[in-house]
């Protein structure tokens, strides 16, 4: 098993969920939206374009993902990729 880390994770969750629909909404290539989804910098909503229901889509990915519930309290404060990646530091998870 190759062992991922957190932002590998999360980067990888995003391309799944958001990937085809950037690329589509920008016109850009599957390489260029990949670049733009694995800026930990990204902000979710303006970089992104993730609305209400992908966030909770988004959500619902990341707990089966890393077998963990999110507390409501903390999803408010997910605005960039990096974010997402250090709620769940410093665990490590074997894909």
């Amino acid at each position: 098993m190759k062992e991922q880390t957190i932002l590998e994770i999360v980067i990888d969750v995003l391309s799944g969920l958001f990937l085809v629909s950037i690329t589509r909404d920008r016109n850009i290539s599957k390489k260029e939206a990949k670049k733009i989804i694995s800026n930990p910098a990204a902000n979710l909503t303006d970089d992104l374009g993730i609305d209400s229901l992908g966030r909770m889509e988004l959500i619902l990915d990341l707990e089966d993902a890393f077998g963990e519930e999110i507390p409501d309290q903390e999803i408010a404060n997910f605005r960039t990729v990096w974010d997402i990646a250090n709620f769940f530091e410093p665990k490590t998870y074997h894909a």
